[in-house]
């Protein structure tokens, strides 16, 4: 048995973790691992990755996934990689949200506005083609909704009402594709 460990570096991740496995993969085992921010999920790879050991009947696949900020995209890519590599586990997966994970709402703009029941831009607009461009997201969700956006409460509520084909957020779909990837494990 096959069981996928997603260190994540925040909970407002895990609800669109929770929709897409359900909707994607849902016979996979898998359990979602939360730190406090970046900092503490980078020290806590190698602890992790030491930690869960292979079993008879248990592999453990680990998932990194980490937003972009303002970080050179593949250089932190690398970076994560080699933490992996440096434990042994080279079949490690590691994602990076480009820029946050409020770039992928932005992405599929229908979703915030049946979350908010507020009129969005055409997705269509040059600005929403690429959402994972947009240096400040959350600001232009806030700008869209016209409330403060609090991170975790409105990550759950918008991501029950993403459409995951969609999302025009290549980020995004990258992670999809290695969700969807789990079904041939």
């Amino acid at each position: 048995m096959i069981v996928y460990i997603f260190m994540v570096e925040e909970e407002s991740i895990e609800p669109c973790i929770k929709k897409m496995i359900q909707e994607l993969s849902p016979n996979i085992s898998y359990r979602v691992i939360i730190h406090d921010g970046k900092q503490d999920l980078e020290k806590s790879i190698p602890r992790k990755l030491r930690a869960f050991q292979n079993y008879d009947d248990v592999e453990y696949k680990f998932v990194i996934l980490r937003d972009q900020d303002s970080s050179n995209c593949i250089a932190l890519k690398q970076r994560l990689y080699k933490m992996c590599c440096d434990e042994n586990k080279n079949d490690s997966i590691v994602r990076i949200v480009c820029n946050s994970l409020e770039g992928w709402f932005l992405g599929d703009l229908d979703a915030i506005a049946l979350t908010f029941n507020v009129r969005v831009p055409s997705q269509k607009k040059k600005k929403f083609r690429n959402p994972d461009i947009i240096t400040n997201p959350i600001k232009e969700i806030e700008t869209i909704t016209s409330e403060h956006y609090s991170k975790v409460s409105n990550a759950r509520k918008i991501s029950q009402n993403l459409d995951l084909e969609r999302n025009v957020s290549n980020s995004f779909n990258v992670f999809k594709e290695t969700i969807v990837s789990f079904n041939n494990d």
